[in-house]
């Protein structure tokens, strides 16, 4: 259920000129600690998403269980994603009678079948908090990495 977000940031020619002339560790921590900065923005959206429209007890287990977490990735790139914990996960498996498993936070998001066949609406609580928190994590990604090659 990641939702990823590219940025193009203003003057960042100029901000990767700089993090270049900076010692590598030193530039990483700047931009690891950007878009940590951006990702709790949506982070707290997506937890109170939970508790709003998708509600009830599963509401707030799936709020709980949100966290920032580094995806797997291809060399010389940096993530953040907003998701359940992984050690939090097996709670939201469901096995049917037939042995097949769903994971019910993507059932909330995306919508599904229920067990007597009707279909249940989506209650997209990931995608709405990454749409509504976009500009805001760019903004804040964008002056968090500048204030980082300043202080550093």
């Amino acid at each position: 259920m990641a939702l990823h977000l590219k940025v193009k940031i203003s003057g960042a020619d100029k901000i990767e000129k700089k993090l270049k002339t900076m010692e590598k560790k030193v530039a990483k921590k700047v931009v690891r600690d950007s878009v940590k900065k951006a990702q709790k923005i949506e982070l707290s959206e997506a937890k109170q998403k939970a508790l709003s429209l998708v509600g009830g007890e599963m509401g707030k287990q799936i709020s709980d269980s949100l966290k920032i977490q580094a995806p797997k990735q291809k060399k010389g790139s940096y993530a953040l994603n907003v998701q359940i914990d992984k050690n939090k996960a097996e709670q939201f498996i469901d096995k049917s009678k037939a042995g097949k498993e769903n994971f019910i936070p993507a059932a909330i998001e995306y919508g599904h079948i229920s067990r007597d066949g009707s279909f249940v609406k989506a209650i997209p609580f990931m995608r709405t908090s990454a749409d509504e928190t976009k500009q805001k994590r760019i903004d804040t990604f964008e002056s968090e990495i500048k204030k980082g090659i300043n202080n550093a």
